[in-house]
């Protein structure tokens, strides 16, 4: 490959793009927050904010692939009459199920 002025101004040009992407992904993922209360889960998204009442929760499981097992971290989600929500990215998400168990 013969590299010249072009080529390494395509290659930047890439590199700003992926990093912008990056960027905007990250920002994305952490927007998302939760909160646990005594008696209602508070999800919080980009777009929106509402809340699960601990009343309506008939089921709580954990989601781990092998890479989130070894940097302990993984999905909660949470089972309600009808609906399925889901906890992103929690770190110990064995610790926070127990936790929202001990809720309902």
């Amino acid at each position: 490959m013969k590299i010249d002025s072009s080529n390494i101004l395509n290659y930047l040009i890439f590199l700003a793009g992926w990093y912008v992407f990056l960027l905007l992904y990250m920002t994305w993922k952490r927007a998302y927050s939760y909160q646990l209360h005594e008696n209602e889960i508070v999800f919080k998204t980009p777009t929106k904010t509402f809340k699960v009442n601990v009343r309506e929760i008939r089921d709580v499981f954990v989601s781990q692939g092998l890479i989130a097992r070894k940097f302990k971290c993984g999905s909660v989600y949470v089972v309600l009459n009808g609906d399925v929500k889901r906890l992103w990215d929690i770190n110990f998400p064995e610790d926070v199920a127990e936790r929202i168990r001990k809720l309902t």
